[in-house]
């Protein structure tokens, strides 16, 4: 995670949300959790960047409803909160001198990532980062087989 989207999501009282997943996306999982700030209203703002769900992004506020097992699940989005989201798989021939030069670089554009490994990372682009420049790098290094990327959640700017 980022020093950037550690601090905004310190000292929070967070709420574990589940999404179900789609049985033909290309991962083996049936759900994704995430943490989200609750407002007594049943409505939830993400505080996660989602890796495997789509069409969600950090910050948007969405509906989610205790299951019979006293778990929350997610069930519609309400508002989109302006940010937009990229899934990265680094190639096995990248560096890690070279992922850092890209992480802090990520950074200075005023984006925020998370990991599950060195192999999986996942980007937040909110509204002040120049998206346009974000992905022009992330076509740039998928050139050069420094990774993967692919679109996850895009809020297009007006």
């Amino acid at each position: 995670m980022s020093t950037l989207h550690r601090e905004k999501t310190k000292n929070s009282d967070l709420i574990k949300v589940w999404f179900k997943l789609k049985k033909s996306d290309w991962h083996t999982h049936l759900y994704e959790s995430m943490w989200a700030e609750f407002d007594w209203n049943n409505t939830f703002q993400l505080k996660n960047i989602p890796f495997y769900v789509y069409w969600i992004s950090y910050d948007d506020v969405f509906i989610a409803e205790l299951n019979s097992d006293k778990i929350f699940e997610f069930k519609s989005i309400i508002e989109k909160k302006w940010h937009s989201t990229y899934r990265i798989i680094i190639s096995n021939i990248t560096k890690e001198k070279i992922l850092n030069i890209w992480l802090k670089y990520i950074e200075q554009l005023h984006c925020t990532y998370e990991c599950a490994s060195k192999k999986f990372y996942w980007i937040d682009i909110p509204l002040e980062a120049n998206i346009n420049k974000v992905y022009k790098i992330l076509e740039k290094w998928e050139e050069e087989w420094i990774w993967s990327f692919e679109e996850s959640d895009y809020f297009k700017r007006l």
